[in-house]
């Protein structure tokens, strides 16, 4: 469409720069065939005799000039012979005293000579009436000299160039595809699209379905490929695969889109830690805490860390701190009491590990790790029945049934008072 209005501007400017010349050039052409017939009537005017028929001029006398002495009636020969008469006898001619023939001057001749007269003044024709003028054809050049034909001339000149440059642009330049409004509107709807697939990817990531998860994530990447967020989940998806450098490849390249995404700090952390890469990963929860000191995930995580080792006060501290931030977290509550079980403080490791089971009733580790605190403290009952818990929530929790079998060795019970789950393997 802007194609079209190009071309309509371009013709109108180009019919704008030759209409001002030719209307200039008329109005000059017929200014100067008026004046040159003005001219010319006067000039006949001027000639011709202003007699009419049937009418005498009129004229006064003047008194004071002289008549023509060679006039033909008696009267002015008989002035003429008196003057004559009285006239000077002598006249000095080149200092010599001469005398006057009376008899020369007194002949007269036959015929009266034409008086002359003044020649009438020439037409003076103005600068404008040049060229050539004919009975009928008069062919007249434009003044070409004036300041108001000079400016039309130039505003002609531009607007001939502006329409030459915009047919050209319409016939010849092609207009870059990255800056047109469809590029834009395309780009807005990929980051739709892809916001869309990484939805998709979640759903399919919390429902287990980690390879179509996977899907879902790359086809948002396809869709846009600096989506950190969809980067950020196709590594945690790796990882729960057991790909883990795919994964750290993944973080980072979130990061690097994103340096201020704390979540793929976070889980960054998370696979170094599991590689053992102790260092590494401490500072990433530190960096992901930097950038939301209320990152209570990044908190937990880092006590997890700092318990394995053997930093213990540090990460009593960070439970407490991401407990503070999420009073309702489970995993922090667990981490709490894994942290102050290792110090020997068994009591209070089984009120973390049972406020964790009040927040989450289905979570096998904080059953599993309350049964080894209880057992600690000699409360073998206790102690199996949250190993049951645990088999009858996940009866492939082999540590579960690890310990059941070293709870009836140290106690020497039969098998049958033992045996009060089916699921129990002995």
């Amino acid at each position: 469409m802007h194609k079209f209005f190009l071309a309509f501007y371009g013709t109108l400017f180009l019919f704008a720069a030759a209409l001002p010349t030719a209307s200039l050039a008329t109005a000059e052409t017929l200014q100067l065939k008026l004046s040159d017939h003005l001219g010319r009537y006067t000039k006949f005017k001027r000639e011709k005799p202003p007699q009419q028929k049937n009418q005498v001029r009129k004229t006064q006398p003047f008194f004071n000039e002289p008549k023509n002495p060679y006039d033909n009636s008696d009267f002015y020969k008989t002035l003429a012979s008196e003057r004559l008469a009285n006239a000077p006898k002598y006249r000095i001619k080149n200092g010599v005293q001469k005398p006057i023939d009376k008899a020369a001057k007194a002949t007269l001749p036959e015929q009266t000579p034409k008086i002359q007269t003044k020649p009438l003044p020439a037409v003076v024709k103005s600068e404008q009436e040049e060229g050539k003028s004919e009975k009928n054809n008069i062919e007249v050049q434009p003044n070409t000299n004036g300041n108001f034909y000079k400016a039309l001339v130039s505003i002609r000149f531009l607007l001939m160039v502006a329409g030459v440059v915009l047919l050209f642009y319409i016939l010849f330049v092609k207009p870059k595809k990255t800056g047109s409004n469809s590029a834009k509107v395309k780009s807005v709807k990929n980051d739709v699209e892809a916001l869309e697939a990484v939805k998709k990817g979640i759903d399919y990531h919390q429902s287990g379905k980690f390879n179509d998860a996977i899907f879902w994530y790359k086809k948002s990447l396809k869709l846009n490929p600096e989506n950190a967020a969809a980067l950020n989940n196709l590594g945690a998806t790796l990882q729960y695969k057991g790909k883990l450098d795919d994964a750290v490849a993944n973080f980072q390249k979130a990061i690097t889109i994103n340096p201020e995404l704390a979540q793929a700090h976070s889980n960054l952390g998370n696979v170094l830690s599991e590689q053992g890469r102790v260092d590494e990963a401490v500072a990433s929860y530190k960096k992901a805490i930097e950038i939301i000191p209320d990152f209570a995930e990044a908190y937990s995580n880092l006590s997890n860390l700092l318990k394995e080792q053997g930093e213990l006060d540090a990460a009593i501290i960070n439970a407490h701190k991401a407990i503070d931030i999420k009073p309702d977290y489970t995993q922090a509550h667990i981490n709490l009491g894994n942290a102050i079980a290792e110090q020997g403080h068994h009591n209070e490791a089984v009120s973390s590990y049972q406020k964790a089971i009040s927040f989450s009733p289905d979570n096998t580790l904080a059953h599993y790790n309350l049964g080894n605190s209880l057992k600690a403290l000699g409360d073998i009952d206790g102690a199996v029945a949250s190993f049951h818990k645990v088999i009858a929530i996940d009866p492939d929790f082999a540590e579960a049934h690890d310990q059941l079998k070293d709870i009836i060795r140290e106690q020497s019970m039969p098998d049958a008072t033992a045996i009060d789950s089916p699921n129990l393997k002995i």
